[in-house]
Formats: C-alpha cells, sequence, structure tokens
C-alpha cells in the first residue's frame, strides 16, 4: 500500500459464527505476529462475541417463555400465574403509597348459554370484551388478570371506600356503554370485593376466596346497594 519494500498488513474478521462485526488490522508488526498475539486477541475477542451473543439470544428466549408463562393467550392480561408472580410488586406499591388492599371477583354470567348456542368463537369474544373494559378502566398500581374460564380478578389499592364505589360504578357505566353501542351479545356480571382489615396480614388466597363469596349480581350494571351481597349460587 506505500510502495515500500517489506510493508505488509495482516487483517483478521472479528466474528461470530456467520456474524462478520468487523476487521482487526495490523500493519508491519513483525514481533506481536510472530508470537501470535494478534491471533490470540482476535480469538478471545470471537470467543468474547459468541458468549455475549448466546447470552442475547437466551435472554430473548426467557422473556418470550416468562410472557407465554405470565399472560393469558385469549385476553393478554395476566393469568393466574402472572397474577401470583405480580403479588410481590403489587405489594411494594401499595404499602410505599400508603395504600389499603382491595381484592375485587368478578364472574361472567351467561357464558355457557353463549358457547352452547353460538359457539366458542363468540364466547371468546365474550370473554374479551369484559377484559377490554377491565384494562381500560384500569388505574395505576392495578393487577388485572383473567382467573379462569370466565373468572377476573383485580388487585387494586384505596384510601377511602368511596374509591370503591366509584371503581364499581365505573365498570357499571362501562358495561352498559358496551351492551348500547349494538353488541351481539350483551355483558353481564358478578362482582364481589374484600377489604384487608387494618391489622390483618395479607393472604391474597384468602381475599380471593372472600371476594368470590360476597359476589353480588349485576344484569347489565349494577342493582342498588342494598341488594350487592348475596352467596353465590
Amino acid at each position: 500500500m506505500d510502495k515500500k519494500d517489506g510493508i505488509y498488513y495482516i487483517v483478521m474478521p472479528i466474528h461470530y459464527r456467520e456474524l462478520c462485526i468487523g476487521y482487526c488490522v495490523v500493519g508491519n508488526d513483525h514481533e506481536k505476529v510472530e508470537q501470535r498475539f494478534i491471533q490470540h486477541l482476535v480469538l478471545n475477542i470471537n470467543n468474547a462475541l459468541g458468549e455475549i451473543r448466546e447470552y442475547e439470544i437466551m435472554q430473548t428466549m426467557f422473556a418470550n417463555i416468562n410472557e407465554k408463562w405470565m399472560y393469558d393467550e385469549l385476553t393478554g392480561i395476566y393469568n393466574r400465574t402472572g397474577l401470583k408472580k405480580m403479588e410481590k410488586a403489587f405489594l411494594k406499591y401499595v404499602r410505599k403509597n400508603h395504600r389499603k388492599i382491595v381484592v375485587y371477583f368478578i364472574d361472567l354470567d351467561g357464558l355457557k348459554r353463549i358457547n352452547d348456542q353460538f359457539g366458542h368463537e363468540e364466547g371468546d369474544c365474550y370473554i374479551k370484551s369484559m377484559a377490554g373494559i377491565l384494562t381500560q378502566i384500569d388505574h395505576q398500581g392495578d393487577v388485572i388478570s383473567r382467573f379462569g374460564g370466565d373468572e377476573y380478578v383485580i388487585l387494586s389499592s384505596y384510601e377511602t371506600e368511596d374509591e370503591i364505589d366509584t371503581y364499581l360504578q365505573l365498570i357499571e357505566r362501562e358495561i352498559q356503554k358496551y351492551n348500547e353501542s349494538g353488541a351481539k351479545h350483551k355483558l353481564s356480571a358478578s362482582i364481589g370485593y374484600q377489604t384487608q382489615g387494618e391489622e390483618q396480614s395479607v393472604n391474597f388466597k384468602e381475599m380471593i376466596e372472600e371476594a368470590d363469596k360476597k359476589m353480588y349480581i349485576c344484569p347489565c350494571g349494577f342493582r342498588e346497594k342494598a341488594d350487592h351481597f348475596h352467596e353465590k349460587r
């Protein structure tokens, strides 16, 4: 290149398998070449790149597995496993913001009838419609999950009982809006909730079970508060 005798360049690819990242170019360095210093250096760089690449691939795979493991495939919200996994983060949020815990349990009405009369594809749409409403009115810190086939559990928080009433009214309003929008199947759900006592240690499993027992019927909306609570049939 310099048109001088004895001038030479060694070009070595820096790569991982078939993926070439760049090149290492050494010019006229007899000592380093003879001692194979450059060759060993580039080889170590290649090995390091290989380990980094494999680590990145593994991280991507784990992220994909976690997503499939934690999220409900039909609705895109957390499944029961995801709900369990998010309990610690939710509890940390509640304590940091000095709020109290409330667990909502929601059970769709009429899903079996829709599945039997119109097929499971229509039933899936019915399930997704409720999930869409719940995510639409989600507020900060909530964990929304599909707990079972037609059941949802929400980990939420509040400062006063009025916040709970407001949340239930929001669900009622969104269900009514959905039903008035020309929906093929009118949404209806039974809903119950359980709050944490002042001195009570947090046991989400027990709170979910209690919320399930306290569900009240709300065909296309909610009844008056006096009719809210009854034992689930």
